[in-house]
């Protein structure tokens, strides 16, 4: 008998279907991994199971419970446990704290009929027990007394592991555990969710990108895509399935090219404790066009901000045309020609054009001139031309530090 288990569970979100219909059960004792492209929905799935988005449709059950209509904090009293990608914690708390508070949380006593200081601190000597239990399970015991804030990204994933065990759930859901972490530190996460795994009375749902790590602990895999369940079964025959080859094939190496007007060479990059490029070697010949593919959270996003110097490399080389841009600013950097659209598209609100093209943030030296633009409701627009420069409309405010669009509708900044 299946312990977890959706029915035709759907999520929309306007006119998109986030999970369409998504039906699949949960054998207790099995480690099930949840693969697909990026936006594919499997945190969707996840946030419906564990009730972070209500469901437009569909049913969730946990052993023949429906928990369908409970709330988020309902049905982890009633046996979910997830950890989410980034993680959440009490930073300014010891070790200790943070899972005597998860153990304080799901434990019967004194404590749990008012929240008041002689009610917890007769229950405490048992709940610090419990809690350092927990500790010397996930080999955190010598670090009880530090504080949250000051252990470095592994560690504090681990605590994550440690919170989970705290809420003794029947489902845990691991979202993307080895998210952010370096080669040390991955294995130490994976070694927990063995020993979680060796407890047959548990069922375990992983999403992962890292078919390696999938391979070797999944004793199920089902695949999402465009929403959609589309393949579910044994690891060997789902991984060798052909939604899963286009979703993680091998990009072929690129041709050498003798000009190459932009080269990353061994760049890494931290964003806070997150170590999100590991030596990253990029090579992007002149004249032709260059696809970065890769799952979600690979690094595609951070590869570009980084060579625009949105974000600053930690270590490493960027070169254009043979000139070092690596600690260049961005708009120096934007200046030489290497313009980026963001995934969030920025535009003028005065705008007529259908489209705003994307330029690049204004140089230092960019001068005051104004031009009339040409493509007034037009379905393009292209950047007017230096030579029909005319001076800025009187409509247009003075003495403005920088340059900005003027405000009547059909003038707009030239190009410099």
């Amino acid at each position: 008998m299946s312990l977890l288990a959706t029915k035709d569970l759907t999520v929309r979100f306007g006119g998109h279907v986030a999970v369409n219909g998504v039906t699949c059960s949960f054998e207790p004792g099995t480690l099930t991994a949840i693969v697909g492209p990026n936006g594919a929905g499997k945190t969707t799935y996840f946030n419906l199971i564990s009730g972070q988005l209500k469901a437009s449709s569909g049913t969730v059950t946990l052993g023949g419970r429906d928990l369908s209509k409970d709330s988020a904090s309902q049905r982890t009293r009633a046996g979910l446990g997830r950890a989410f990608q980034l993680t959440n914690l009490f930073p300014r708390l010891t070790v200790l704290e943070n899972v005597r508070l998860a153990v304080q949380a799901t434990r019967d006593g004194k404590h749990r009929r008012g929240l008041n200081l002689w009610s917890v601190w007769s229950d405490h000597k048992a709940l610090v027990q419990r809690a350092d239990e927990i500790l010397v399970a996930v080999a955190m015991k010598d670090k009880e007394h530090e504080f949250v804030a000051n252990l470095p990204h592994g560690d504090q994933r681990k605590l994550e592991v440690a919170l989970l065990m705290a809420l003794e759930p029947q489902v845990f859901m691991f979202d993307e555990p080895t998210a952010g972490m370096n080669a040390a530190e991955a294995p130490v996460i994976l070694d927990l969710i063995r020993q979680l795994k060796a407890d047959r009375s548990k069922t375990i749902l992983l999403v992962e990108h890292k078919m390696d790590v999938v391979r070797e602990l999944a004793d199920r895999i089902i695949v999402l895509h465009n929403g959609a369940l589309v393949a579910d079964g044994e690891p060997a025959e789902v991984i060798a399935s052909p939604v899963v080859q286009e979703a993680y094939r091998a990009l072929p190496r690129r041709r050498p090219h003798e000009r190459r007007p932009a080269d990353p060479a061994g760049v890494q990059t931290h964003i806070g404790a997150y170590h999100i490029l590991h030596g990253v070697d990029l090579a992007v010949p002149r004249g032709q066009l260059t696809m970065l593919l890769g799952r979600n959270g690979a690094g595609k996003t951070t590869t570009l901000r980084t060579i625009m110097g949105l974000w600053r490399a930690s270590q490493g080389r960027i070169t254009f045309n043979g000139n070092d841009i690596t600690q260049a600013p961005t708009p120096q950097i934007a200046g030489r020609a290497s313009p980026t659209c963001p995934r969030r598209w920025a535009s003028s609100p005065t705008s007529r054009s259908r489209r705003t093209c994307c330029w690049p943030p204004a140089a230092p030296s960019m001068r005051r001139r104004w031009t009339r633009s040409a493509c007034s409701g037009s379905s393009r627009c292209s950047p007017p031309s230096r030579s029909s420069g005319t001076t800025r409309p009187a409509s247009c405010r003075a003495g403005r530090s920088r340059c900005s669009p003027c405000r009547a509708p059909s003038w707009s900044r030239a190009s410099c």
